[in-house]
């Protein structure tokens, strides 16, 4: 569940403009921002992530990481 907490809700995330560059965790249509190093990404199209610098998940990494554990 601390991957699920980590997804927040409207209730608990911060307000105003989302800031990718201090992104630990970022769920994407397109793989078009620029990310820290390090950030873990579940992007349906990559694009242009380097799988080198950032953690590329799976569909199926997003789901396990939902499980009751």
């Amino acid at each position: 569940m601390a991957f699920a907490a980590r997804i927040g809700t409207p209730d608990t995330d911060a307000q105003g403009p989302a800031a990718p560059d201090s992104a630990g965790l970022a769920h994407l249509v397109r793989g078009d921002l620029p990310l820290p190093a390090g950030s873990q990404v579940y992007a349906l199209h990559p694009g242009a992530l380097e799988a080198d610098k950032v953690r590329l998940l799976t569909a199926a990494d997003v789901v396990a990481a939902l499980a009751p554990r």
